[in-house]
C-alpha cells in the first residue's frame, strides 16, 4: 500500500481531548502555505467517505481518541513504574484492539547510536519495550500532545492487504498520523547517565466503516531519524533541530 508523506503544520482546533489544543494538519502538497483549515478537513472526509457533518467531525474524535489509547498503552508498557504482570496484559490488549497483525504489523525503531532503522514485529517490539527498566533505572516514553499530523485518506481492497476481522472484498481506507515520540532512559548506576531522543512516527492506519462505527487498525508504525534531546529541552527546541 502506498501513503503519501506530505505533511504541514498549523491547522489549530480547540475542545478535543483533555482540553489541549491538537494542530491536525492535512495537506496535498508539500507547500506550508496549502494547509487546510480544519474545516477543509472535515469537507475532505466528508467526500472521501461520504458522510456527514456530523459524522466526520466524529471520525476525527475517533482518530484522536484512537491514537491517544494506544500513545497511553505505549507509555505505560515502556514505564519503570509498571508492574510486570500489568504490562503484559497491555501488550495483549494493544495488540488485540489496535493492531492488524501481531506479527505482520510492524514497527521501526531508530536510535541516535545507528544509521540504521531496525524494524520489528509489533508483538515483538511491545516485549522489548516491557523490558527496557531491566536495562535502565528509569525509562520515560511519551508523546507530545501539541502536535498531530494527519495525511489524506486514500481507498484501497482489503482484499489485497490483510485484516483481522474485516469482510472478503470490502472496501477499506488508509492514512497516516505523524506524532513526535520522546523517550528518556537513565542508567543503573551512580554516574546518572541518561540517553534522551526525539523521534517522529508515523502510525499507518487502515479502516473500514460499519454499523457500530469504525473498524481501525495500525498496519506499521515508522519511524525518523532521531534528535538530539538535552536536558530541559521544550517542544519548540528539538522541533527547530529536527528541520535544521
Amino acid at each position: 500500500m502506498c501513503l503519501k508523506n506530505n505533511f504541514c503544520n498549523g491547522i489549530r482546533k480547540g475542545g478535543w481531548l483533555l482540553s489541549f489544543f491538537f494542530i491536525i494538519a492535512v495537506t496535498f502538497m508539500p507547500s506550508v502555505s496549502e494547509a487546510l483549515s480544519y474545516e477543509a478537513i472535515i469537507q475532505d472526509v466528508k467526500k472521501k467517505l461520504g458522510v456527514s457533518d456530523r459524522i466526520a467531525d466524529a471520525f476525527l474524535q475517533y482518530v484522536n481518541d484512537f491514537v491517544s489509547d494506544i500513545q497511553g498503552n505505549f507509555t505505560k508498557i515502556a514505564s519503570h513504574k509498571t508492574p510486570r504482570d500489568t504490562k503484559e496484559s497491555l501488550i495483549e490488549r494493544t495488540l488485540e484492539g489496535y493492531f492488524e497483525d501481531p506479527m505482520k504489523s510492524e514497527v521501526q525503531v531508530s536510535s541516535l547510536r545507528r544509521t540504521k532503522v531496525n524494524s520489528y514485529p509489533v508483538q515483538v517490539y511491545l516485549n522489548k519495550l516491557s523490558k527496557l527498566d531491566l536495562y535502565y533505572k528509569t525509562v520515560r516514553l511519551y508523546f507530545d500532545k501539541s502536535y498531530f499530523s494527519m495525511g489524506p485518506i486514500e481507498s484501497y481492497r482489503y482484499e489485497d492487504h490483510y485484516s483481522r476481522g474485516s469482510s472478503t472484498g470490502g472496501m477499506g481506507y488508509e492514512f497516516k498520523i505523524e506524532m513526535w515520540q520522546m523517550f528518556e532512559g537513565c542508567k543503573r548506576d551512580n554516574r546518572n547517565i541518561c540517553y534522551r531522543d526525539f523521534t517522529k512516527k508515523g502510525f499507518h492506519i487502515v479502516f473500514m466503516p460499519s454499523r457500530k462505527g469504525w473498524l481501525m487498525r495500525v498496519f506499521a508504525i515508522t519511524a525518523d531519524k532521531p534528535v538530539q534531546s538535552y536536558y530541559g529541552d521544550k517542544p519548540d527546541d528539538w522541533r527547530k533541530r529536527f528541520q535544521d
